[in-house]
C-alpha cells in the first residue's frame, strides 16, 4: 500500500564528529545525501528542533 522511503538526508556543519573518518565511512556506506553548505550553529534550520 505504501512505498518504503529509503532516501537518507543529512546535514554536516564541519564539526569534528561530522568529518571523522568513521562518520565519512558511515555516510558512504549508507548512501546518504549530505545537504551542501550547512552553516554551523544553526538550530533554526534543523527540522528536529521544531518538533
Amino acid at each position: 500500500m505504501f512505498r518504503e522511503h529509503t532516501a537518507r538526508l543529512g546535514s554536516c556543519d564541519g564539526a569534528s564528529m561530522h568529518t571523522s573518518r568513521e562518520a565519512r565511512r558511515l555516510i558512504r556506506d549508507l548512501h546518504m545525501t549530505i545537504l551542501p553548505d550547512w552553516p554551523p550553529s544553526s538550530p533554526n534550520l534543523n527540522p528536529i528542533e521544531n518538533v
